[in-house]
């Protein structure tokens, strides 16, 4: 869900494997959190993201494979 209090779910569709890597950053360009690197698979994926640590404010989910980044926003309400 987005907003999101304590866990959030991330899911992933992907057309073909690839070495790569999924993460969190703060609105500030600093990295939170490391979800997943190395091989991501083809297929449909979930990963699930422990946010209660995190504080309240925007993140962005950075997903890079290949030539390809993908970045989605999400926030964290306390």
């Amino acid at each position: 869900p987005n907003p999101t209090e304590e866990n959030a779910t991330i899911e992933l569709r992907l057309k073909n494997d690839a070495e790569g890597s999924l993460k969190v950053f703060d609105v500030l360009g600093r990295e939170i959190k490391t979800v997943k690197t190395g091989k991501l698979e083809t297929g449909r994926k979930e990963y699930q993201l422990d946010t209660s640590k995190f504080s309240s404010g925007v993140y962005f989910i950075i997903l890079e494979g290949g030539n390809t980044q993908i970045q989605k926003k999400f926030t964290v309400v306390k």
